[in-house]
């Protein structure tokens, strides 16, 4: 409520992220890395800054890049490592003290991902090959691949660090669709499917189209593509049929759950 983030001119070829305060009417400059501020992404602890700089903000353009992780409290500043072999990476936060690396992004996930340490500096590779998604669950890291020639799907759970905890096959070309509550719900060829942290898979249906779990409550609303409506239970699973005023193509819950906004093709309920 404070406090604004904007890059400010430093000299003709940079800017620098600085820091407005409201209350006093002052600038304070950041940081004094060369470049321009490109992007940057708030730490979940709110005190450190994911920090991308670079001359050229296109895609294809990333060889001057360079990404820095500022702790805003310090001004303390340190440049985040690359693995090798990476061709226009991307980086996220994780947790507060850990940043993911996609080394070569793709249309459908990446090849390639790698974790940075803060605390004890440590660049760790998880995976060299390719895979369709990756995400944080929990303490630990879900990866999916797709294995064309055996046409099978894997589903690994790992550390941060890459040490793989358990892993399932699935005898099905599937992707990840949403995550409701523990459970990852991936559409497959022809059905879709939940999965929890044992990696034990529940079918559940026709392809999904559309999911908007409500946070705060135990429900969430599934649209299938064969306009299929109802609620789940984020907890036990449990369907229950409702009928809308058309098909939903977006839907917003109130904050406390206790109904939503939904939006068809020309009007709004």
């Amino acid at each position: 409520d404070r406090y604004l983030l904007s890059p400010q001119d430093m000299d003709p070829t940079s800017t620098s992220l600085s820091l407005y305060d409201l209350e006093s009417d002052s600038l304070k400059p950041l940081e004094t890395q060369p470049g321009l501020v490109l992007d940057y992404w708030i730490g979940p602890d709110k005190e450190k800054i994911l920090l991308k700089k670079g001359y050229i903000n296109e895609a294809g353009f990333w060889l001057d890049n360079s990404y820095y992780v500022l702790n805003v409290p310090t001004k303390v500043i340190r440049p985040v490592p690359f693995p090798d072999l990476v061709d226009n990476p991307t980086l996220f936060w994780l947790d507060a003290e850990t940043i993911g690396i996609t080394h070569q992004i793709q249309p459908i996930g990446g090849i390639g991902f790698s974790t940075y340490n803060l605390t004890n500096n440590n660049l760790s590779q998880v995976i060299k090959d390719a895979f369709t998604h990756i995400r944080r669950y929990g303490e630990k890291l879900l990866i999916l691949q797709y294995a064309l020639e055996s046409q099978q799907t894997i589903a690994t759970f790992t550390t941060f660090n890459g040490e793989v905890i358990n892993q399932q096959i699935i005898n099905d070309r599937c992707f990840f669709k949403s995550q409701v509550n523990n459970y990852i719900l991936l559409n497959c060829e022809a059905d879709s499917l939940f999965f929890d942290e044992t990696l034990q898979f529940t079918p559940f249906g026709g392809l999904v189209s559309l999911l908007a779990p409500g946070r705060g409550g135990d429900s969430a609303i599934v649209v299938t593509r064969d306009e299929t409506i109802f609620l789940i239970n984020q907890i036990s699973l449990e369907q229950q049929p409702i009928a809308l005023e058309g098909m939903p193509i977006e839907i917003r819950w109130l904050p406390d759950a206790s109904g939503f906004l939904y939006r068809v093709s020309e009007y709004l309920f």
